[in-house]
């Protein structure tokens, strides 16, 4: 074989290994391809624990089976570092010091380490980043994996508050050469880097890091990353495929996973603090008489709350200040404009826009006991999971401590007694099908949703999509045949819900096509009746035909 097609060969061995999973027919190929998918979808345990099967299995590919299993032990350090498993993903980084392959780059050991140490919020990440990129000059491929190991670094200094640093190395990646033998290995990671300059960094500059976080998913999103990486149709070529996958895996679910808890936790140690002022400002309001202050208080409060306990806390104590003012504010134009929206979401059967509504408007006014009521009936009535239900619950007991009708109060606990009740009835159906479940993967066996149905009808709480989903659990799930059929649409469905949600002519056509099978579904008795008339139609139809 000449000597240019052996180097060709060993250089698309190289780049599969370092890009992305290698396309292959060997099942454990696939199973490395199905890993690094579950990664970027943010199913870290389906991830690690296929990964960990595949590291122990190893692989028997000619050429590139110690380069794949190095490619495995990197999407399971990712995912281990994901999970907070911080010790099993620097063991995984230990491994990549030293990789199997000399097709593994050098510096992916100092990647994963970086990207630990990132999420532990250390700043001695930075120093692995710089060994990263000083390795990633050497070698094969040296423009690309130099240009991705800066911009890494970048996400790096972003974690630590350096927008101006992160702003140099992301310059950098873009103006480095990822050419090599006349393939753009940078075709994908080019207008994503490019975006995050223009549009997310901006964001930090002006000290708005959850603005930035929004504008990096709307980037991932309009970009359509997962569907370039995963789905064939959806990329012009291999390479781009494999760059989106390349940015998925490393910056979107590694350094902007690690950025977003960071930030995430900030901001909640930040609103904690502020809620503890305002409790302490309306507990020395009540001291010194003043209800009104105190009301504005523990209003303050409830708006900095950052779980429910603490909203329960606050509403406490409007409930005892409430009984002190001669009369309660009124809910304002803003709640009375959110409650005509929710009704006109109601309207058309969007329930979860019509409860994240009610939300907003208590948030607005969460004095305003009525609005835990409605959010709670509304919960209540399309609920059929244990955790529905208990959300249900809470706002109705909620509606309790604020109300001040004994009659009302009674109406009230009875629903709450009533959702108990079928909570229980919820709880115990679930063990019948989780035995069912085991033959299908974490990712399939977890979901409650039906992808497709829920983008076509816009709700999970719809009660076409509520019909489909008992369906799978009660049919479906109760044998091979359907399990293994739930597995292969848990695996192509979300990026094809993504597609059909924002095309409004394909959520037309695809109800078109599910509302037949829904019917069929809840009235069999009367699908079997129409199907043996319209049998009978045609007979006579073709009769008088001939």
């Amino acid at each position: 074989m000449p000597m240019g097609r052996i180097f060709l060969v060993f250089l698309l061995a190289f780049v599969s290994g370092f890009y992305g999973p290698a396309t292959a027919a060997s099942y454990r190929e696939k199973d490395l391809h199905l890993a690094a998918e579950r990664l970027t979808l943010g199913d870290y345990a389906g991830a690690a624990a296929l990964l960990d099967r595949l590291v122990d299995a190893g692989f028997q590919e000619p050429l590139v089976a110690d380069a794949l299993w190095d490619e495995a032990v990197k999407y399971r350090g990712i995912a281990r570092a994901a999970q907070g498993d911080f010790a099993a993903a620097e063991e995984d980084a230990k491994r990549l010091a030293s990789p199997k392959s000399s097709l593994t780059p050098p510096e992916y050991g100092h990647l994963l380490l970086a990207l630990v140490k990132l999420w532990r919020h250390d700043k001695a990440a930075l120093a692995d980043y710089d060994k990263a990129i000083e390795l990633a000059r050497q070698g094969l491929a040296s423009g690309a994996r130099s240009a991705i190991a800066h911009a890494l670094r970048g996400w790096a200094w972003l974690h630590f508050g350096e927008v101006e640093k992160a702003r140099a190395d992301f310059q950098t990646a873009l103006s480095i050469d990822g050419t090599t033998v006349f393939l753009d290995f940078l075709i994908a990671h080019r207008p994503f880097w490019q975006a995050i300059l223009n549009e997310a960094l901006p964001l930090f500059a002006a000290r708005e890091p959850l603005q930035g976080l929004a504008k990096i998913d709307d980037i991932v999103r309009r970009q359509e990353l997962w569907a370039r990486a995963w789905l064939p149709w959806r990329r012009k070529n291999k390479i781009e495929g494999d760059g989106a996958a390349s940015l998925l895996a490393w910056e979107v679910h590694g350094s902007v996973a690690a950025l977003r808890a960071h930030i995430q936790r900030e901001a909640e140690n930040q609103a904690k603090a502020r809620q503890r002022e305002y409790f302490a400002v309306a507990q020395q309001a009540l001291l010194e008489n003043a209800p009104n202050k105190a009301f504005d208080a523990f209003v303050a409060a409830f708006r900095a709350a950052t779980d429910a306990d603490a909203r329960d806390q606050a509403l406490a104590g409007l409930a005892s200040v409430l009984k002190l003012l001669p009369q309660p504010p009124a809910a304002g134009e803003e709640v009375r404009k959110l409650l005509i929206k929710a009704k006109v979401a109601l309207d058309a059967k969007d329930y979860a826009e019509a409860a994240a509504l009610y939300a907003q408007a208590y948030r607005q006014a969460p004095w305003y006991a009525q609005l835990y009521h409605d959010r709670a009936l509304l919960i209540g009535e399309m609920a059929r999971r244990p955790a529905d239900f208990d959300a249900a619950i809470r706002e109705m007991r909620r509606y309790l401590v604020l109300t001040g009708n004994p009659a009302d109060a009674r109406a009230a606990q009875d629903k709450i007694y009533e959702w108990e009740a079928k909570r229980e009835r919820a709880k115990n159906a679930l063990p019948d099908v989780a035995p069912m479940a085991r033959g299908i993967s974490a990712t399939a066996a977890s979901h409650e949703d039906c992808f497709i149905a829920t983008a076509a009808y816009g709700s999970s709480w719809e009660p076409h999509v509520a019909t489909l989903r008992a369906f799978r659990d009660r049919h479906l799930l109760t044998h091979e045949m359907g399990r293994w059929l739930v597995e292969r649409y848990y695996e192509i469905s979300p990026p094809l819900a993504a597609i059909i949600r924002e095309r409004e002519w394909l959520r037309v056509l695809v109800r078109g096509v599910l509302t037949p099978v829904v019917w069929i579904l809840e009235a069999p008795g009367l699908a079997i009746g129409a199907s043996i008339l319209m049998v009978f139609w045609l007979i006579a139809w073709r009769r008088r035909a001939a």
